[in-house]
């Protein structure tokens, strides 16, 4: 018989596994991947399924902290049928749930993870008390006003002007994302 190849994927959280995910080698993931979805509401649940490429349909939740990103002009801030909205599948489909997708959208580079939602400075858990103070000092005249920066453990052993580069690499590629959504189908 053929030996079927598979691929874990583990989700930790504070030293917790959180979530495993078990998927056949050959299938293609779509976790992470950046789309611009359609939305259809279900009021009664708080939700919105959002259709992204080759009709797959996405959950995604009316009640995220994440501010909608438009792709067209802004009514409001208020998400309407019919909309289309910059997201990022933030979870694959398991056991015949929908994927997940957020508003929230992550670069993640070897030392830095860039998110769209501003928040103030993140650190890997793992980095010691003294290496935070000291990128803390470095990112401090550098951090953008409108997105957040987590610093990984890699940062640890990371040169500033390596950190430096990879930061504005992803926010430029940021940038260009946010800048071209309005513009895409």
């Amino acid at each position: 018989s053929k030996e079927k190849k598979k691929i874990v994927v583990a989700l930790d959280i504070g030293y917790k596994i959180c979530q495993l995910d078990l998927y056949k080698k050959e299938e293609a993931s779509i976790l992470g991947n950046i789309y611009i979805g359609r939305k259809n509401i279900a009021e009664n649940i708080r939700a919105a399924f959002i259709e992204i490429e080759n009709g797959i349909i996405c959950y995604y939740s009316l009640e995220e902290k994440s501010r909608a990103i438009f792709c067209k002009s802004e009514k409001n801030n208020r998400v309407c049928i019919g909309d289309e909205l910059l997201v990022q599948v933030c979870r694959e489909p398991i056991r015949g749930k929908l994927p997940c997708v957020t508003c929230d959208l992550n670069l993640a580079g070897r030392y830095v993870v860039l998110t769209s939602k501003f928040e103030p400075l993140g650190f890997s858990g793992k980095l010691k008390a003294q290496r935070k103070q000291e990128l803390r000092e470095l990112l401090q005249a550098h951090l953008p006003e409108d997105a957040g920066v987590i610093l990984r453990t890699n940062s640890a052993h990371a040169g500033g002007g390596e950190i430096l580069e990879e930061l504005d690499k992803l926010y430029g590629q940021l940038k260009e994302i946010q800048k071209k959504s309005g513009m895409r189908t």
